[in-house]
């Protein structure tokens, strides 16, 4: 139980009321939009819009019946986010980043510090985790949710209501763009503008390039000749930072072009692009998609038996074991992209080896790694439970003393592997 007032969960969820620490662009600009229900469980409607013409009648009648569009109601369980950092007794024995020796900070001056510390780390860590979730659903029109005890789940273009049929919103471009010869950017980038007007009703104005699709437009012939066209203003390219992150290069009829530097970083420390190379992704920024918070109830009180129920983007909770001395700050969030029409995203497959789907990291590999010691041909060590790593460990061989989480097993099993070719 939190007898401090300062640790209770209503007086730390002030913290967060001023908004995100990090800016993430793909989840700001493109599902700006918030809702928090009181359930878990996320309830959403949706209605296929039609390009319906009113009919046209014989004299003398009075009209003609056009019918009511139904609509259809999808349920999603939001996706639970809970990162928790550990304050212990000998963190609080030596000085703190900064302080110098004169300062005295006492124990408790060093808890509230570092307690300060690690809210803005954990709400950073899940901020950067929507930004991965924004960027999977506008790339790959999915999202797979893992956690290390075998759970899983996956939310795909039917589950956002897309019919069986039109579940390829990728634009494969006739010449690749890294193909000089015969190559066509702007005429491709009109093609997908087009389609994905045709297909979903949105209109695109922005495209989102690839680092790599990004410099094979710049240096196409055919690009280079047409935005240098002073005459006519078609186009320019004309750098605007943005913000760190985003820069515009350039605008053509229709669109602007804006370039995405910036990555998302695996537990193994493995970076990957947060916009993937070979590909441009056109969106549109008056569109309201939206991130849906889950409620989430947490037990604040174990004598008292009092569950709170909380409707907010984070909750915090600091719980601790007195014997051991330990502190604990969990921060919980269930956020869930909800896109107004999945397929007002449009991929376009710019360059060779541009082919979907794009990694959602490295656990969700689904080919043997020799070099990080997977059988090429054998499925990844990512895709076993941890009941079922333990039994290959246990099969071949490999000390798992000090490995619990999923990850250090599958470290260790790695490690075994490469020591044994």
């Amino acid at each position: 139980m939190n007898t401090d007032p300062n640790y209770e969960p209503r007086t730390l969820l002030e913290a967060f009321d001023a908004g995100p620490l990090v800016h993430t662009f793909l989840r700001d600009t493109f599902f700006g939009g918030r809702e928090f229900p009181p359930t878990a469980v996320v309830e959403f409607d949706f209605r296929r819009g039609r390009r319906k013409m009113a009919p046209f009648v014989a004299p003398l009648v009075g009209g003609k019946l056009m019918e009511r569009s139904g609509f259809e109601t999808r349920f999603f369980r939001a996706p639970r986010i809970a990162p928790v950092r550990a304050l212990r007794v000998p963190d609080l024995e030596p000085r703190m980043f900064g302080e110098t020796i004169y300062e005295g900070s006492t124990a408790a001056d060093r808890a509230a510090e570092l307690l300060a510390e690690d809210s803005i780390f954990l709400d950073d860590a899940i901020t950067r985790r929507e930004e991965w979730m924004c960027r999977q659903v506008m790339v790959n029109g999915s999202i797979n949710v893992t956690a290390d005890t075998g759970y899983a789940m996956n939310i795909n273009y039917l589950e956002y209501g897309v019919p069986p049929a039109n579940t390829n919103n990728h634009e494969t471009v006739a010449v690749k763009w890294d193909t000089q010869t015969g190559s066509d950017p702007l005429a491709d980038l009109e093609r997908a503008r087009l389609n994905t007007i045709k297909f979903s009703g949105i209109s695109p104005n922005v495209a989102l390039f690839g680092n790599a699709a990004k410099a094979a437009f710049i240096a196409n012939n055919q690009v280079k000749t047409y935005l240098d066209n002073r005459r006519y203003e078609l186009g320019n390219i004309a750098p605007i930072i943005q913000d760190q992150a985003v820069v515009r290069f350039a605008t053509v009829p229709g669109l602007e072009c804006y370039s995405y530097a910036e990555y998302f970083e695996d537990d193994a420390g493995t970076l990957f692009a947060m916009m993937p190379d070979p590909i441009v992704v056109l969106a549109s920024t008056n569109v309201q998609n939206k991130i849906v918070y889950g409620a989430f109830t947490q037990l604040e009180d174990v004598k008292a038996k009092r569950y709170v129920t909380y409707q907010t983007s984070r909750i915090p909770f600091v719980y601790g074991d007195e014997e051991d001395g330990n502190l604990f700050y969990r921060l919980t969030s269930c956020p869930l992209p909800m896109p107004a029409d999945i397929l007002g995203f449009r991929i376009v497959e710019a360059l060779t080896g541009g082919a979907g789907p794009f990694m959602d990291e490295p656990m969700f590999a689904k080919e043997g790694d020799e070099e990080n010691g997977e059988p090429a041909g054998e499925a990844s060590l990512d895709e076993y439970t941890v009941d079922e790593l333990k039994e290959t460990a246990e099969s071949e061989g490999v000390d798992l003393e000090g490995a619990h989480r999923k990850d250090d097993i599958i470290k260790a099993i790695k490690k075994h592997r490469r020591a044994n070719k």
